[in-house]
């Protein structure tokens, strides 16, 4: 069953603490909203492309890249504190004001810019295929849960059980984390203020296409990626 309109909204607050300006560093010479823009416009399967934001220059960036205004994000969705669906709530309910009604809403977060149009289409894909509530990008744990500890008064306690940290690597089950690039949620859930449904089916990406830029260090490591696959280009 295909449902047909897809939303994509880029979230792009003006504040950031850990990493000030977040949204209009540059990597590899483009803000990292560029990155974004620009995986949605080599994707197939996406309907219509907003920029959530509560900044009067992520808009006009957005704007000069050809990303139709929605007006400001209201300051209440903007906090350090505030979750990602009331942003999502806040645009979706802006489009459908002057377009069509949409089937699903596409959560593009702008620190991830590795990810691709192909990756956008997958997970569209998957969502279709598999009839998911929620898709949710993800990668594989470095550090599985069966090895981690807690706290247990002064000392430490396996997080799981004994025999679990003691499983050899090739033992362990697969597991692995959202790393914040795609979810493509039915519209009901956006509505409700979740991105999760009973179903949630996950979509693999590797390592490097799931960097996610939160601190200096990591857009660095991203910095020294995206040489990396400058240079395996220019010598292919």
């Amino acid at each position: 069953m295909s449902f047909g309109r897809y939303l994509g909204v880029i979230p792009a607050r003006g504040g950031s603490k850990r990493l000030p300006g977040k949204n209009l560093r540059l990597l590899a010479g483009k803000p990292l909203l560029a990155h974004a823009i620009e995986a949605t416009r080599s994707s197939r399967r996406l309907s219509a492309v907003v920029v959530s934001t509560d900044s009067e220059e992520m808009e006009r960036y957005a704007a000069s890249l050809g990303v139709e205004p929605q007006g400001l994000r209201p300051a209440s969705l903007a906090r350090d504190q505030s979750p990602v669906t009331g942003a999502l709530k806040d645009a979706l309910a802006k489009f459908e004001r002057g377009h069509p009604r949409v089937d699903a809403v596409v959560l593009l977060q702008p620190t991830s810019p590795f990810r691709s149009g192909r990756h956008i289409d997958a997970a569209i894909d998957l969502f279709e295929s598999s009839g998911a509530d929620t898709v949710t990008s993800v990668r594989a744990v470095r550090d599985h849960p069966y090895w981690a500890w807690k706290r247990a008064g002064n000392g430490i306690q396996p997080f799981a059980s004994m025999s679990k940290i003691g499983l050899r690597r090739d033992q362990l089950p697969e597991a692995y984390i959202e790393n914040g690039a795609v979810y493509v949620a039915k519209r009901s859930l956006i509505l409700r203020g979740t991105l999760y449904g009973k179903r949630i089916v996950p979509l693999v990406m590797d390592d490097d296409a799931s960097i996610d830029i939160d601190t200096p260090l990591d857009l660095a490591w991203a910095e020294f990626v995206a040489a990396s696959q400058r240079r395996k280009r220019f010598q292919a």
